[in-house]
């Protein structure tokens, strides 16, 4: 996507945070949980991992960011394996793919 746009890597994932933040109403913690979820492309992240990248606890991200996050997206976006962690599912990464059209749309027809 960043070659065709001719976004550096940064750009793109700042790109992707507005969208998710303004779409799902998160907040910049939450929105950066989802931002690795979605870069995992349905591969579990451990709360340890998921937390350094929300700058939080693990506890955080499991008792606040995660369930955030499952009141905001879709229901079953959001998987669990206990040995492995959180990710999100093909309907969760389906419904973030869907926002990112939607707003790129929305900025072409403003534009």
């Amino acid at each position: 996507m960043s070659e065709a746009l001719g976004l550096s890597d940064a750009g793109e994932d700042a790109a992707v945070r507005a969208a998710f933040a303004c779409w799902f109403a998160i907040e910049r913690g939450t929105c950066a949980v989802l931002c690795a979820l979605y870069r995992a492309a349905g591969r579990p992240l451990s709360a340890a991992t998921l937390a350094g990248v929300a700058m939080s606890t693990p506890k955080a991200v499991v008792n606040h960011h995660v369930h955030r996050l499952r009141q905001a997206l879709a229901e079953e976006a959001i998987d669990f394996e206990p040995a492995a962690g959180y990710s999100l599912t093909s309907a969760g990464l389906a419904e973030c793919r869907l926002v990112l059209r939607q707003i790129g749309e929305d900025l072409r027809r403003a534009s």
